[in-house]
């Protein structure tokens, strides 16, 4: 029969321990993998993360974030009004419907040039469905607003493009655009340029 001493014990329990860490590392990470496969499968990883330079600045926060079981379109504008109660819930309200006009028509119109539709959906060269037609006005409708924004806006476009539109942050818009100026003026850029698209469409609500 095999004696084991003190030193053995503390040997085998030591070794039980790394063992059950080991399996614990194991399992989160078999997790993660899971987790991510579903995440991946609700919205791409390139929307769900935020995309940093080399030097590991962020340039644009993350596109999407998780709601429940699924994700919602994540906002910069969001998350700095958290720090800068100056940004208001009109401010957030424009700059969602200048989202929207963007996603709808800022983009380009977009015509499935393929495939004519009948009212009735069946092919028919030279006729095109009431249904395609209504999606052709709006995304034009929405492009109309886009481009009108961007004129009445003037100066003040771009950092509500950069940060609005493109989802930068304030500080990474500053180094790449602006250098010359630093984070509180151009975060006053923002809100001035937010105060004069709530301008535009509190005038009949529409551009």
């Amino acid at each position: 029969m095999t004696i084991r001493t003190a030193a053995d014990r503390r040997e085998a329990r030591a070794s039980r321990k790394a063992l059950d860490a080991a399996r614990r590392i194991e399992a989160a990470k078999k997790a993660e993998d899971v987790e991510e496969a579903r995440q991946e499968g609700i919205s791409p990883a390139m929307q769900r993360k935020a995309l940093t330079g080399a030097d590991g600045q962020v340039i644009r926060a993350p596109l999407a974030q998780p709601f429940g079981t699924a994700f919602k379109r994540s906002s910069a504008l969001c998350h700095l009004a958290l720090r800068q109660p100056a940004i208001t819930k009109a401010h957030i309200t424009a700059a969602d419907r200048l989202q929207r006009a963007w996603e709808d028509g800022g983009r380009g119109v977009g015509m499935p040039g393929s495939k004519w539709e009948t009212s009735y959906g069946k092919a028919s060269p030279g006729m095109i469905s009431a249904g395609v037609l209504a999606s052709i006005d709006r995304q034009t409708r929405a492009r109309d607003e886009y481009v009108a924004a961007a004129k009445w806006l003037g100066s003040g476009w771009a950092v509500i493009h950069g940060v609005v539109i493109e989802g930068m942050d304030v500080s990474a818009w500053t180094a790449r655009h602006r250098p010359d100026l630093d984070r509180k003026m151009v975060v006053g850029m923002l809100i001035a340029g937010l105060d004069r698209l709530c301008e535009l469409y509190r005038k009949d609500g529409k551009p």
